[in-house]
């Protein structure tokens, strides 16, 4: 129990660190996730914050460094999981957020092969958005990640492996030609990494 001047007269360096803990707790850029230490090997539940870093209580490790910014997850399974939602609601319009160059190109790979209507990318000065008509020709579409790296070789593997048949659906890569389907990618003998698919 602390005494009565303890509570009077606090340790300025006591307050400091308490006011800050608070605020790291209250602040909407943080989250809790399960890390094994490479150190130690022991699973703990880390606090990580856009501005601390991470350390093992056993051995010292580092475990997450600063993310400098709000976590993210992959850049465009939101926007997939978002048209996967309307779709399955039977919704005919859906608006993705926040926009990104590569979102963008992911969903003219998809209007160019009839999967989904026209979309209007809608400046809002803040991170975009983009609004996507839907033609209820979606049954499925998905970000991969990592973006494993696939020679032209492995195209077939690949496609098999992710889509239900060899005339449905594509998958998108990213190359040194541009974002495209792998039936581009085979023509233009290139190969990249796997962004996504769609049937």
């Amino acid at each position: 129990m602390p005494l009565a001047e303890d509570l009077l007269y606090p340790d300025p360096q006591k307050e400091r660190q308490k006011h800050k803990l608070k605020r790291l707790v209250q602040h909407p850029n943080s989250f809790f996730m399960d890390v094994k230490c490479p150190g130690c090997y022991k699973i703990t539940t880390v606090f990580s914050h856009a501005q601390t870093v991470v350390v093992c209580v056993g051995c010292s490790t580092v475990l997450c460094q600063p993310t400098g910014g709000k976590a993210r997850l992959v850049e465009g399974s939101d926007a997939l999981k978002s048209i996967n939602n309307a779709e399955k609601r039977g919704k005919r319009q859906v608006i993705i957020r926040p926009s990104s160059k590569v979102i963008i190109r992911f969903l003219t790979v998809m209007m160019k092969h009839g999967y989904i209507g026209e979309f209007e990318i809608v400046d809002d000065h803040r991170a975009g958005k983009i609004v996507v008509n839907l033609t209820g020709r979606i049954n499925k579409c998905q970000v991969i990640s990592p973006r494993f790296d696939i020679r032209m070789a492995d195209l077939e593997k690949w496609t098999s492996n992710l889509l239900p048949s060899r005339q449905f659906g594509f998958l998108v890569l990213t190359t040194s030609a541009g974002i495209m389907d792998h039936e581009e990618a085979r023509r233009k003998h290139v190969g990249g990494k796997i962004l996504g698919f769609f049937f």
